[in-house]
C-alpha cells in the first residue's frame, strides 16, 4: 500500500465511505484513545502535501527493515494510518467553529464587521450568521432579511451570502440584498464590482453595478434589471426611498423603519403607487407627506398602531 492510498482510506473514511475492514481499523484507534469520530474530508492541498510527506517518511523507514519482517511492515502501515487520524485531528479537523447570530428589531439598524474585515449594514427586522472565523477556502454567511455588504476582497476565499433559495457570490465588491421570509421575493442589487447569483435549479448569473435580480419564490421566475444600486441601498444612508412602489409595500417599509403596525381599512387603497424620498425621515412627517400625495389619513389606534382610511371629501 502506498502513501496515496492511505490518504485515500482517510478519505473515504471522513467522507462515510470506508469499507468495514478499514473502519474497524480507524474506529479501534479511536476507542482506544478516546478521540471523537467526527472527521471531516482533507480539503486543502496544503494540508494533504503535508501529510502526504510525513506517510512518505514513515513508510520508508519501515521498508528499510527488510522482507524477513512483513509482519513488522504491516504494523507499521497501521501504525501509519493511525499517525495521520492523528495529525488529521491536530492539524484543525476538530470541533466546527462557533457560529454568531447577529439580530436587529424593527426600527434598528446595526453596522457588523466580519472576521475578515467584510463591512455589513443590517436593516430593520434582519439577522446575519456568521463563524467567529472563516474556513480557509470560503467566506460563508446566511441572511435573513436586508443588508448591505462591503466585501473585504480576497481571491483565495470567495465570498457567499446565502438567502433561503439563493447564493451570492463574490470575491470583493460591495451590494444590497432584500431577502425577508415573509415577502415573496428576494432582490440582489449591485453597486461596484461584479456578483454571481444562483441556485439549486440552474439560475446562474453575472450582475454588474447598478444592475439586479429579481427572484420570486413561488413561481422561481427571475428578471433582471438596470437601475441606481443607490435606490435600493438609500436606507443605508437613512434615507426612505419609494421608488413607485405600491402603497401596501411603502407601509411595509414603514412598519419596519419605525417598529409600528400600519392596516388598510380598504384593500383598494393597496394598489396605490408611491414616489418619494425621505432623508432622516421621523414618522409623523412622513404620513403627512403620503396623505397629501395619495388622499389617505393615517388614524391613530396608539401610540404604534394606526390605520390607512380614503381621505374625506368635504362637501362642496
Amino acid at each position: 500500500m502506498n502513501t496515496d492510498e492511505f490518504i485515500k482510506i482517510l478519505e473515504k473514511y471522513a467522507s462515510g465511505h470506508a469499507t468495514e475492514e478499514e473502519r474497524e481499523i480507524v474506529d479501534a484507534y479511536f476507542d482506544k484513545q478516546q478521540l471523537p469520530s467526527d472527521l471531516t474530508p482533507l480539503s486543502t492541498a496544503k494540508t494533504k502535501s503535508n501529510l502526504y510527506r510525513r506517510i512518505e517518511g514513515e513508510m520508508k523507514e519501515v521498508k528499510h527493515i527488510g522482507p524477513s519482517y512483513r509482519s513488522f511492515y504491516s504494523i507499521g502501515i497501521a501504525a501509519s494510518i493511525l499517525l495521520v487520524i492523528g495529525l488529521f485531528i491536530f492539524l484543525g479537523y476538530g470541533p466546527e467553529p462557533t457560529m454568531r447570530t447577529v439580530q436587529t428589531r424593527y426600527g434598528e439598524k446595526q453596522e457588523v464587521l466580519l472576521p475578515d474585515g467584510t463591512f455589513v449594514m443590517l436593516n430593520s427586522g434582519s439577522s446575519i450568521q456568521f463563524p467567529d472565523q472563516f474556513q480557509e477556502g470560503l467566506r460563508e454567511v446566511v441572511l435573513e432579511g436586508e443588508a448591505f455588504f462591503r466585501v473585504h476582497r480576497d481571491t483565495s476565499r470567495p465570498f457567499r451570502v446565502k438567502t433561503q433559495e439563493l447564493t451570492t457570490e463574490v470575491l470583493g465588491t460591495s451590494f444590497n440584498i432584500n431577502s425577508f421570509p415573509e415577502k415573496d421575493s428576494i432582490t440582489v442589487s449591485v453597486a461596484t464590482g461584479k456578483v454571481m447569483v444562483k441556485n439549486s435549479d440552474g439560475l446562474k448569473e453575472i450582475l454588474l453595478p447598478d444592475h439586479q435580480l429579481h427572484y420570486h419564490k413561488t413561481t422561481y421566475a427571475y428578471r433582471k434589471s438596470a437601475d441606481e444600486s443607490a435606490i435600493d441601498a438609500a436606507w443605508t444612508s437613512n434615507t426612505i426611498y419609494l421608488n413607485n412602489i405600491r402603497l401596501e409595500e411603502a407601509l411595509y417599509m414603514l412598519e419596519k423603519w419605525f417598529d409600528v403596525s400600519i392596516r388598510l381599512s380598504d384593500p383598494s387603497l393597496a394598489d396605490k403607487k408611491v414616489i418619494g424620498k425621505y432623508r432622516n425621515p421621523n414618522l409623523r412627517q412622513t404620513m403627512e407627506s403620503l396623505s397629501f400625495l395619495l388622499g389617505i389619513e393615517f388614524k391613530e389606534k396608539s401610540p404604534s398602531t394606526y390605520t390607512v382610511i380614503p381621505k374625506t371629501r368635504l362637501p362642496m
